[in-house]
């Protein structure tokens, strides 16, 4: 048996995870000193194991990740939101607490996100569909912004283009996505190289707005996810798939509805529901 667990440990330390083993580790050693100083009635003999335990637990959970097995799988079942949201867990639109949204607030940031693209001339509405949809003209500029996007960017170069500090120590990196989290939830996220180069060519589009400047840089991710709902062909090749799908991190479980690129597979978003 492996003494490290790198699926656990390091860049993939799940740290809800390991701050209820260490809990757990501190608690047991409790209990353990307690318990046998009560049959020995020797202070020593009980302070010296308890130290001993907690030392060979902690140095469990830092080389392992957990002490008590199955810990991932019962910080999904059980954590509650508000816990998770203080380490940037929680599932975004679920975080509890002051940074939590109300329904009114989401649905005044779709108002002003739909006014937005509105007056940049991104979309209009059908009548057709009833509906909103990209214009015709900004389709087709989109389109060939995106054609001069590298296939594969570089995550610093969107991040900045949209107006983050690449070396901001909210934003993570892992299998070929990008996220940026606050302390409640995760904000935005691109989930491939192929989100990345949609949002790079809608990001400098839209800078033409005059509001865009007076626009943070989370509003303006959001903005551009929501502008990713109207793509109607994935770039370079193939239709885009909607589909339901099971979203499972180390401290979650969520459906979301995904939008993918039917030939390569990559997924342009994932909206939880």
């Amino acid at each position: 048996m492996r003494l490290r667990q790198p699926e656990y440990t390091g860049e993939n330390r799940c740290y809800p995870c390991t701050a209820v083993n260490v809990v757990l580790s501190v608690f047991f050693a409790v209990v353990l000193a307690s318990a046998l100083y009560l049959l020995t009635a020797s202070f020593v003999v009980a302070s010296l194991t308890g130290t001993v335990f907690l030392f060979l637990a902690l140095t469990s959970v830092w080389l392992r990740g957990y002490l008590v097995p199955g810990t991932p799988t019962l910080t999904k079942r059980y954590m509650p939101e508000k816990v998770l949201a203080l380490f940037g867990k929680a599932d975004a639109g679920r975080a509890t607490g002051a940074g939590a949204r109300t329904e009114d607030e989401t649905e005044a940031e779709a108002k002003q996100v739909e006014t937005f693209l509105t007056e940049a001339g991104a979309v209009e509405f059908s009548e057709d569909i009833d509906d909103l949809v990209l214009t015709q003209e900004f389709e087709r500029e989109w389109n060939d912004e995106i054609r001069r996007v590298d296939e594969n960017p570089d995550a610093d170069e969107v991040l900045a283009e949209i107006g983050f500090d690449p070396d901001d120590e909210r934003i993570e990196r892992y299998d070929g996505a990008v996220a940026v989290r606050d302390w409640d939830a995760e904000f935005t996220r691109w989930p491939s190289p192929t989100a990345l180069r949609v949002d790079m060519a809608g990001a400098r589009l839209l800078s033409r707005h005059p509001d865009w400047d007076g626009y943070t840089p989370e509003e303006r991710a959001t903005v551009l996810r929501s502008l990713r709902i109207f793509l109607e062909d994935c770039p370079d090749c193939g239709d885009i798939d909607v589909s339901h799908d099971t979203v499972e991190s180390c401290c979650s479980v969520r459906q979301v509805v995904v939008l993918t690129c039917s030939e390569t597979g990559d997924r342009l978003m994932e909206q939880e529901v």
